[in-house]
């Protein structure tokens, strides 16, 4: 042999490679891709749906959608929903991640479930400036405690953490 065939490496023949794979397998896969792609199409539609909603309660209250960051503020708003619903049928998604990082959730001394949002884990007081939130403080007076007016269903055990 001489040197340039020494350096040669030989693959598997992939054409004539015999791989089984059963039509229970095959329709079995099937009918799981589209099973997770309507689970998709239904959480997408949703999304939409939500977001919907906020525009016209938003426009009747008067705010003024035509505003440069209004849409902005908008995706930020149904990313953090679709987070939060994809976290509900058990899949991924990257505002979990922030949502996770920034609140907190306890129980008050009456037993309420109380989510704390801690703006000062991924912000620094240079991205608000001219602002009266001090990221300077000690963390207890960074965090903004979510009292909502209505009433949070306490949760069962969390099997998620």
């Amino acid at each position: 042999m001489s040197k340039d065939k020494d350096n040669i490496i030989q693959f598997p023949d992939l054409k004539n490679r015999k791989t089984k794979i059963s039509n229970e397998d095959i329709d079995r896969l099937t009918e799981e891709v589209n099973y997770q792609k309507q689970e998709v199409e239904m959480i997408e539609h949703t999304i939409d749906e939500i977001a919907i909603a906020v525009i016209r309660q938003l426009v009747d209250i008067g705010v003024d959608i035509n505003k440069k960051h209004f849409y902005g503020d908008l995706a930020l708003l149904t990313e953090i929903a679709r987070g939060m619903i994809f976290r509900d049928f058990g899949r991924e998604h990257l505002a979990q991640a922030l949502i996770d990082k920034i609140v907190t959730i306890q129980n008050n001394e009456k037993g309420e479930v109380a989510p704390t949002i801690n703006y000062g884990k991924v912000l620094e007081a240079k991205d608000l400036p001219g602002q009266k939130l001090d990221f300077g403080q000690p963390e207890e007076e960074t965090q903004i405690h979510f009292e909502p007016d209505f009433e949070i269903p306490l949760p069962p055990e969390d099997d998620d953490k």
